[in-house]
């Protein structure tokens, strides 16, 4: 049984943290700050997370279908897919590839979407930000409150890459834990072991199950 702290940082450094971040404004000052953006991107997500729907309702599915909508805006999955890949991408056909990205993609989609239907109540806190010419770092600090009463607070740094004039995020580190790096180290692990086909299969059945970490 996962404790809830643990279920905390599963649930942040599976993409919670993802549909917060907006395509940020080149430039970082007053209401156009990456932070300030943040924010108001942050309550309209709140809103949408507050809706009171039936599980598996039209109406659950519908709103999961926006949140999926929001994950695919600003979530670099081409660059952070390929990232987790490391040394094994250039081995890859462009058919495997593009295989590869689409099941990532799902992955972390429903991943996602697992967790958001037990998610706690949650307060964001900015930190600080950085831009540094083509990339930028906001430093957040998320404290959590379960139906038990039971409390977490955890730090998670948001990076992000500008892709045609626009900010995507391109990982996410979790109390000091890369999401890239997470996944990268067990995809590694995998083809190492038994090829990237194995690796394929395994995210296939991750994907069919819908369940609610990141552990393949």
């Amino acid at each position: 049984m996962l404790s809830f702290r643990k279920k905390f940082v599963l649930f942040y450094s599976g993409i919670l943290a993802v549909i917060l971040l907006p395509l940020f404004p080149a430039i970082a000052s007053g209401q156009n700050s990456p932070m300030a953006v943040l924010k108001k991107a942050n309550k309209k997500i709140e809103k949408l997370l507050d809706m009171k729907v039936e599980p598996s309702s039209p109406e659950e599915k519908k709103r999961d279908d926006k949140i999926t909508k929001i994950v695919d805006s600003f979530l670099d999955f081409d660059t952070i897919s390929k990232k987790a890949l490391g040394k094994h991408w250039e081995e890859r056909t462009e058919e495997e590839r593009k295989e590869y990205t689409e099941l990532f993609r799902k992955l972390v989609q429903k991943n996602y979407l697992k967790q958001i239907h037990e998610k706690a109540d949650y307060e964001v806190i900015y930190d600080s930000e950085k831009i540094d010419g083509d990339k930028a770092v906001v430093n957040t600090t998320v404290k959590a409150k379960n139906k038990k009463g039971e409390e977490a607070e955890t730090s998670i740094v948001y990076k992000l890459s500008k892709k045609n004039g626009k900010w995507y995020v391109v990982d996410i580190e979790t109390d000091e834990v890369s999401l890239v790096g997470n996944y990268k180290s067990q995809f590694n692990k995998i083809i190492s072991k038994d090829g990237f086909k194995a690796l394929i299969e395994k995210m296939k059945k991750k994907v069919k199950e819908g369940s609610g970490d990141d552990k393949l």
